[in-house]
Parts: C-alpha cells; structure tokens; sequence
C-alpha cells in the first residue's frame, strides 16, 4: 500500500491481482457511497475459486494493516 488515505493504493504483493493497483481510495470510496460496492459478498468469497478467497485474503490483511496505520 502506498500514500495517505485519500489517494491510498494497493499493491499487487498484496491483492495478487495487477489491476487493484489502477483503485486509489478516495474516488473508490465515494463511487461506492454514491452506487453502493462491487466487492463480492462474504458468500461469494466462500463459494470463489482458491485464488480469489486468497485476493480477497490479502486485502482483508491490507486494510488490517491500514487500521493500524491510521489514527482513529
């Protein structure tokens, strides 16, 4: 992950995905405010392939992370 909140990133050591790192979290966010998420439900996770519990295991750990980062 690099950057502040606003214009946060995240890597693709840590999705396993190439793509998640063209997301910054600023306009993510009020995209997902403004239309609600796209991210699968926890449902969906469980049902996924291995390697999409394993992506979306890697961006719970990212966002832990920033958690511990950010002052709340």
């Amino acid at each position: 992950m690099a950057g502040d909140l606003e214009t946060l990133t995240l890597t693709e050591e840590v999705t396993g995905s190439r793509f998640q790192q063209l997301i910054i979290s600023g306009p993510y966010m009020r995209a997902v405010n403004r239309y609600g998420s796209p991210a699968y439900t926890e449902a969906e996770i469980a049902e996924a392939g291995e390697p999409a519990r394993r992506a979306a295991a890697g961006v719970e750990l990212a966002a832990a992370i920033l958690r511990q980062r950010v002052p709340q």
